[in-house]
């Protein structure tokens, strides 16, 4: 884990795991003392310790494709607190072996980000659990994103949510706010009870929300309220453009209904 050139203090170069945790701790502020940070191609050094808070406007670029550890629960990154507020560049690059079977309100490789640029990653991995919370906004990308841009991410991330309403799960993200996708892909295979799209699961309402070139690729199987871009028609706009679901989506259960290609 590394600062920018010339000791860039807002951007952080991500090599491995280790480096991966590392960031998402300071965006949380969990850092456990002081953590001291290389300057990448110098000499220096940074520190930062938990007690100023999240660092939770961090600039970060993957280096290279990172495995998590799948058998270790994924702490997601951000918090209520310290949604991610940076730019994640993905660089092309995949973080594969994500887990994460405890449910919260937000769940995802990030908590919640607002006003974010995630670009150009890819994420593999599982959520499973059985939901007792009366909300939940779930995603493999992120729980909940607000004012967020997405561009060139694919998600691969299985997800299986046996919970009845009220929960609302997409390949990217759970629920949205004035958000825009581009060139964003679902892979993955998502079994619910109800809520889920290919791509999100909800928009917030009142918000304008944006889709272009998205592609789901995954089944989603639901006994209702299930579309191949959008899970749930909130009260709220929607501009989708040059968008396809080319997955299977139902529900062996002959009473599943709502269900649509698109929205």
């Amino acid at each position: 884990l590394q600062t920018g050139t010339n000791g860039e203090k807002n951007k952080i170069y991500v090599y491995n795991k280790t480096g991966l945790e590392n960031l998402r701790n300071l965006v949380n502020g969990t850092i456990e003392g002081t953590l001291t940070v290389g300057i990448y191609e110098g000499n220096g050094t940074h520190s930062y310790e938990s007690s100023a808070g999240g660092y939770s406007d961090f600039n970060a670029i993957l280096l290279n494709d990172i495995v998590l550890d799948s058998t270790v629960e994924w702490t997601p990154i951000g918090t209520e607190d310290y949604p991610y507020i940076g730019t994640f560049d993905g660089n092309g690059k995949t973080v594969s072996g994500m887990n994460i079977t405890q449910e919260a309100n937000k769940v995802g490789f990030f908590y919640a980000t607002n006003g974010a640029t995630i670009k150009d990653l890819t994420i593999q991995g599982k959520i499973e659990f059985d939901g007792q919370l009366s909300y939940s906004y779930i995603g493999g990308f992120a729980g909940y994103s607000e004012e967020t841009s997405y561009s060139n991410c694919i998600n691969n991330v299985e997800n299986t949510y046996s919970n009845y309403g009220n929960s609302y799960i997409g390949g990217l993200v759970g629920q949205i706010e004035n958000c825009n996708f581009t060139n964003c892909i679902n892979l993955a295979e998502i079994s619910v009870s109800e809520n889920v799209g290919g791509i999100v699961g909800i928009g917030e309402d009142n918000s304008s929300n944006q889709f272009e070139k998205c592609i789901n690729l995954g089944s989603l199987i639901a006994l209702k309220y299930a579309g191949g871009i959008i899970g749930y028609n909130s009260d709220c706009g929607y501009t989708i453009k040059n968008c396809l679901n080319l997955a299977d989506i139902g529900n062996e259960d002959e009473t599943a209904n709502q269900l649509s290609g698109i929205i």
